[in-house]
């Protein structure tokens, strides 16, 4: 289960931004509605720990994640979290398979190239494990994101505007697969977005 609760975050030189509380049970899913510059973003940073916040707690399961110190939060987020950035930040210099082996390497996760092939297949990139980044559409980079997201069978999987930039057919292809993985893995599923596509395959949400 994920939790959040009197969360609150101040940039430098900037009004705090508060967070009404909310909960998703274990298997359930959440929208995070809100425009631009509503703190959608913000606050999935907080909730993965790549922000530490000044006040509230976040809690996933029986961890609180704010309460963990800057390289344990690294470490339980290479564990437990799956990310799904708005940008793909694919390494450019790498194909699809190594920018996916190198995550592996990083989140601690044993070498597994039958899972990525697996999840490569499952978004429709099976050939595309060798393709260099510069030669896949915007749509492929950010399937290939999503395989990224999932290779450490998350309990938690957070995405922020994974298909703002994305045509139907991508957009579609994309929420299915984060939902499909969340599913099988029982996960919790959090999406942040302004895209009201994908309001139609997730009815329950919190808006900002």
């Amino acid at each position: 289960m994920l939790s959040v609760k009197n969360l609150s975050y101040r940039y430098e030189a900037s009004n705090p931004i508060s967070f009404s509380d909310f909960s998703v049970e274990e298997g359930g899913k959440l929208l995070i509605l809100g425009d631009s510059g509503k703190g959608k973003t913000t606050l999935l940073h907080l909730i993965s720990g790549l922000l530490k916040s000044q006040n509230g707690e976040i809690q996933l399961d029986d961890t609180l994640i704010n309460d963990l110190k800057e390289t344990d939060r690294d470490h339980f987020r290479g564990k437990h979290i799956g990310l799904v950035f708005q940008k793909p930040h694919l390494l450019s210099a790498l194909n699809v398979l190594d920018n996916l082996l190198l995550c592996q390497f990083l989140g601690g996760l044993k070498k597994d190239m039958n899972k990525i092939k697996s999840l490569l297949e499952e978004v429709g990139l099976g050939d595309k494990a060798h393709a260099s980044i510069s030669q896949l559409s915007q749509g492929q980079a950010q399937r290939v994101s999503v395989v990224r997201a999932l290779l450490n069978d998350p309990r938690l999987i957070l995405a922020d505007e994974p298909t703002s930039s994305l045509d139907d057919d991508n957009a579609k292809s994309v929420l299915e697969i984060l939902q499909k993985k969340a599913q099988e893995n029982n996960s919790v599923l959090v999406i942040a977005t302004h895209d009201h596509r994908v309001k139609e395959s997730i009815s329950n949400y919190h808006t900002l």
